[in-house]
């Protein structure tokens, strides 16, 4: 089964459809951050984050690949 299929508070977002979201509820965007990596397996992606070097490859992966990041974080003014 997909992760959509099993939770309810899982949003997939780009940098683009987040920034769009947010300026049609009336935000202005000044910087849109991506932390950590997506790892496609949970017990992987739990296991790595409990270590320094697992969070080093993730920041070098996220680096590598953007579009892959766990964590969009927007930084807005209304």
């Amino acid at each position: 089964p997909s992760i959509v299929s099993r939770t309810d508070h899982v949003n997939f977002f780009t940098g683009r459809s987040l920034r769009t979201l947010l300026e049609r509820s009336g935000f202005r965007v000044m910087r849109i951050h991506r932390e950590g990596f997506f790892w496609p397996h949970l017990r992987l992606h739990t296991t790595l984050g409990r270590t320094q070097i697992g969070r080093h490859w993730a920041n070098t992966l996220r680096t590598s690949f953007p579009s892959q990041a766990s964590e969009l974080i927007a930084l807005c003014s209304k």
